[in-house]
């Protein structure tokens, strides 16, 4: 039975794993075919080429996925995510886009994916929003650093579209629970799965007042 992983028989005679011979990733317990999502970017008529990488960023992984246009090709990260939306699984769809002039090569004049990996995350979703406000800039302070993520995010984008998982939610809420003194439960991610959305509802629950009192004060430190 070909299973696709690598492997070597160590002189102790186990069986040592090694990786895939080709590109199929697990995310979320469900297997993606990287080949599929990037064969779905290049099918955007602006679209020259496209290379998708998987990262560990924030204790989770995520499909990161890089273009270069076609020399008069012009596209939006918001509209090639669209455009993958349409195409794959909803777990393929890339949680974020970098369009590139060009790719980095190795030695061998391949695609260096180690060095595409090792860029720092973008934030690759739509904008449609600037963060404002002191509850949710703490939030975006601590959704940076849960979900290791470099640049500004979106108030209105949703954690589980930037990788998040349902672990990463709930350590994110015990460290919002332990900075505004709050039994706060990870339902608020769930229920709530934007910057947005979620300091709304804080603000608008019993403590509001403190809670903003609480972030300014964290602010200012």
């Amino acid at each position: 039975y070909w299973t696709g992983d690598l492997g070597r028989r160590r002189p102790e005679g186990t069986i040592e794993f090694m990786g895939r011979s080709d590109l199929q990733v697990k995310i979320n317990g469900v297997r993606v075919e990287i080949a599929e999502v990037e064969a779905a970017l290049r099918r955007h008529a602006a679209v020259k080429d496209a290379v998708v990488v998987l990262r560990q960023a924030g204790g989770g992984k995520r499909l990161v996925g890089h273009v270069v246009p076609e020399p008069d090709g012009r596209v939006s990260v918001p509209e090639l995510l669209n455009h993958a939306a349409a195409r794959v699984p909803r777990v393929a769809v890339p949680a974020a886009i970098e369009i590139l002039e060009a790719f980095p090569l190795n030695a061998n004049g391949k695609v260096d994916r180690l060095a595409l990996a090792s860029r720092a995350l973008p934030i690759g979703s739509s904008r449609t929003g600037e963060v404002s406000g002191p509850v949710e800039s703490v939030l975006a302070m601590l959704w940076t650093e849960t979900l290791g993520l470099a640049g500004e995010v979106d108030p209105e984008t949703s954690f589980f579209s930037l990788g998040g998982t349902s672990l990463q939610a709930a350590r994110m809420t015990t460290r919002i629970g332990a900075l505004l003194d709050e039994d706060v439960s990870a339902r608020l991610v769930f229920a709530h799965p934007t910057i947005r959305e979620q300091a709304t509802a804080l603000a608008l629950g019993e403590p509001g007042p403190r809670v903003l009192a609480v972030c300014r004060a964290i602010l200012d430190c």
